[in-house]
């Protein structure tokens, strides 16, 4: 489990020293910009700036401490390609889903434990959508049958739970028992009994590549053997468009981000045709999606 997005696979290794060296002397100088609606203090770096590369993901006080720097802002986002120069957002719709991702990380991570039960606590609508969303796209790639597909989807249920809660280094059976109990939930036709007999022995899920070496030999089948990491990227790269390939793979290891993204699809008609607004479509049943919304809405309306 990770605390911000520059900690997940896709950005572990990203060298932020001199993007923050240029952010703290922003907030110095008291140039940064208030995010208007941030419920946690996010601000922008303002059209102009051009000491520092352009960045995707919101910056936290994590990185900089990691790189030695006070930073005091909760939350930092690029505004460059977000707002006008006179600081208006150039697209409102764009400008509220940088917002809502650094609000929510910056949430994920203030919060700690509470939050993220909350955000695992807003239904089985967003469950269900990530199941669907990775575990289909990964099931195609490999080519599974319709019972290796119900059995990997089994699997991705454990690991989006764990996403939000792992299990403790050394779990009691009612650790086990409660997180199958859970995954039981977003599987159709399956009680938990069953599903922890068919899921046999359950570790720890700290990643992506954690779950991909657990998947693999859970799966014990050659048709699983090309079941990798980049494999994962790449079956999921454009669903959610070509801008937002770097979000796509930090929401495979990071709550925050995915559930940003689901908020955005379901919000914005024109994201209905990505590959992760026809998986929406399929899950949608009796108002759930309005649901989500509402819950997000009261969620990050609360410190």
């Amino acid at each position: 489990m990770f605390d911000t997005p520059y900690q997940t696979s896709p950005c572990a290794r990203f060298d932020l020293s001199k993007t923050l060296t240029a952010i703290r002397r922003l907030e110095i100088n008291e140039e940064l910009l208030p995010a208007v609606g941030s419920v946690y203090g996010v601000k922008l770096v303002p059209p102009g700036v051009t000491e520092m590369l352009p960045f995707l993901q919101p910056i936290t006080r994590v990185e900089a401490e990691k790189y030695n720097v006070g930073l005091q802002t909760p939350a930092v986002i690029d505004g460059r390609s977000l707002l006008r120069q006179d600081g208006r957002p150039a697209k409102e719709d764009a400008y509220n889903h940088a917002v809502r991702i650094a609000d929510l990380s910056a949430a994920w991570l203030i919060e700690g434990p509470s939050m993220r039960k909350d955000m695992l606590n807003l239904g089985e609508f967003p469950a269900k959508v990530f199941i669907s969303w990775f575990g289909m796209a990964l099931a195609q790639r490999l080519s599974l049958d319709f019972g290796q597909t119900s059995f990997f989807r089994a699997l991705v249920a454990v690991y989006y739970i764990q996403l939000f809660d792992p299990l403790p280094l050394d779990p009691s059976q009612d650790d086990i028992d409660r997180l199958v109990v859970r995954a039981s939930r977003y599987i159709p036709g399956v009680d938990s009994m069953t599903l922890g007999g068919i899921l046999g022995e359950i570790p720890r899920l700290n990643n992506l590549k954690d779950f991909i070496d657990w998947a693999r030999k859970a799966l014990d089948s050659p048709r699983a053997e090309p079941l990798n990491i980049p494999l994962a990227y790449r079956a999921l790269d454009y669903t959610f468009g070509p801008a937002h390939r770097e979000s796509v793979a930090v929401a495979l290891e990071y709550p925050p981000v995915f559930l940003a993204l689901v908020y955005k699809t379901v919000e914005e008609h024109s994201y209905t045709k990505t590959g992760l607004g026809k998986v929406i479509e399929r899950v949608v049943s009796k108002q759930n999606d309005k649901e989500f919304l509402k819950q997000m809405n009261h969620l990050m309306g609360k410190r």
